[in-house]
């Protein structure tokens, strides 16, 4: 497919991607590279998916085990630092390029958004695709009761997918699947914004949205609450925000990728989500009764095999004060410890993928000496 890249053109950062990308579609050859991180994870799907489209080549490694090859043209997202003539591209307040240590630093406000246009440069961008960039603005205001409400250029990105109706602003609480399930549902089910005593011991028959008002107080007004825009298995983009985290713990890395170039893979993700909900609702409880086993920044609860996704409730739990600020939750299941790879620093994914302790999304170890040392 013969590409035009004129209108992508615009400033250094357009310059040095549309750069890249017809090095790439010369070589008939590129290679991408993100850490095990949705906010990186899904733009590196939607450049994959791009240069597919153009009959490029286009080879996945996650940034831990990175292989470049002579003449390959390379982009990798987020810092790594060990690329060699790459170019980088890495979430930042304002846009800019820069040269180091031989690779081209591209900073730009939303990986997802600027690859989102690279996209739509190429081939028409299906609906499923833009709610899957769209939920990726949200992932930095995960727990939403934290939440400080979305800056200047999240409202713009936001803006940009509320214009065709891609989704809507809703005005109802910040509580999942309010509106979409009959309350009681919605506040026995949310994770986020969760009241704990709804979501553990039960909601009475009727609640109103004064009572929910009350009780989740100042993020009434400050998370974001939004839907997407019309009819799909997935209606809440909270939600879908969590199953992305639902993705990178069940699949790793691969999950998350596949998901941005076939939003199908998150709907079979949020059956997943749904049904962890139960599971959820026990490590809520041992969390803020004291059965939970805490070592140092490991929250310990016994699941089943394997074990539900454990990201969504640590940031969860983290919003409800169930957890302290860098507190993990770890599953211990036959015998082994399960910790999420994507709340755990890049360099220590790295070693544990070369030590063959890396099972999908988890680094697995057989000892709390060895869980203690990943933290």
């Amino acid at each position: 497919m013969p590409l035009d890249l004129g209108s992508l053109r615009k400033g250094s950062v357009g310059d040095t991607l549309a750069e890249f990308i017809e090095e790439a579609h010369s070589k008939g050859v590129a290679i991408i590279s993100s850490p095990h991180n949705p906010k990186y994870l899904v733009p590196a799907g939607l450049l994959f998916s791009a240069l597919s489209r153009t009959d490029i080549t286009a080879i996945f490694y996650p940034t831990y085990a990175l292989r470049q090859e002579e003449g390959v043209p390379t982009i990798v997202f987020g810092s790594s630092g060990l690329c060699s003539g790459c170019v980088e591209v890495i979430e930042g307040g304002h846009e800019s390029v820069a040269k180091k240590g031989g690779r081209s630093v591209v900073k730009v406000r939303s990986p997802a958004m600027t690859m989102l246009k690279v996209l739509e440069e190429v081939v028409p961008v299906k609906r499923e695709v833009k709610y899957v960039t769209a939920a990726t603005v949200l992932l930095n205001h995960l727990p939403r009761a934290k939440s400080s409400g979305l800056n200047d250029w999240e409202e713009e990105a936001m803006e940009y997918f509320l214009v065709d109706n891609t989704i809507a602003r809703v005005g109802h609480p910040p509580i999942m699947w309010w509106g979409i399930l009959p309350p009681k549902e919605a506040v026995e089910r949310s994770i986020d914004i969760m009241i704990f005593r709804y979501f553990v011991e039960g909601a009475p028959s009727e609640v109103s949205e004064k009572d929910v008002r009350i009780r989740i107080g100042d993020a009434v007004e400050k998370a974001p609450n939004y839907a997407v825009g019309q009819r799909w298995g997935i209606r809440d983009l909270t939600e879908l925000a969590y199953v992305l985290l639902t993705l990178a713990d069940l699949l790793g890395p691969k999950g998350v990728l596949a998901a941005a170039i076939n939003p199908s893979h998150a709907l079979w993700a949020s059956l997943a989500f749904r049904s962890a909900i139960k599971d959820y609702r026990k490590i809520a409880r041992e969390l803020k009764y004291g059965i939970a086993d805490r070592r140092g920044k490991a929250a310990i609860v016994t699941t089943s095999c394997p074990p539900p996704p454990l990201t969504p409730i640590t940031i969860a739990a983290r919003g409800a004060d169930l957890l302290r600020e860098g507190e993990v939750v770890v599953a211990e299941c036959g015998g082994k410890y399960f910790v999420p790879a994507q709340l755990l620093p890049e360099r220590t994914v790295a070693g544990a993928w070369k030590e063959g302790r890396l099972d999908g999304g988890y680094v697995v170890v057989s000892s709390l000496s060895e869980l203690g040392e990943l933290f």
